[in-house]
């Protein structure tokens, strides 16, 4: 099976989105605070959020997530996965397929690297 462009930034993201929950000190309530500051939010991605952040089963598995006490990406719903996503990330960069594979797709996280306890490295990294 073949995955598009879109879907491989999709699948890149969820996985260093829980990379940054495991690396940080309460991560998610400050990537949901910073979320909340940006005064430039598309209200499409308002519209999206709402529902989401209303259904009490959804919000109790990204607490879960922030609180590290997922095991695996199937303990949640993709719906949940979908919200602590975008909690979590700013913007992806999608790069041309003629780039090196690390310079491909660069995330930008709504909590800069540097201000969690991850080790330094590129933000262009996906590893």
């Amino acid at each position: 099976m073949e995955l598009s462009r879109t879907e491989v930034m999709s699948v890149a993201s969820c996985f260093l989105s829980i990379r940054q929950a495991e690396a940080a000190p309460d991560p998610l309530e400050r990537s949901i605070l910073a979320l909340r500051e940006d005064g430039e939010l598309p209200a499409e991605m308002v519209a999206e959020l709402g529902p989401l952040e209303s259904e009490p089963r959804i919000a109790r598995q990204v607490n879960n997530l922030g609180r590290g006490t997922v095991a695996t990406i199937d303990d949640i719903e993709p719906e949940a996965f979908w919200l602590a996503t975008h909690y979590f990330i700013d913007r992806v960069y999608i790069g041309g397929p003629s780039l090196p594979l690390d310079e491909q797709i660069r995330i930008v996280w709504r909590i800069p690297e540097h201000e969690s306890t991850v080790p330094n490295r590129s933000k262009k990294s996906l590893g």
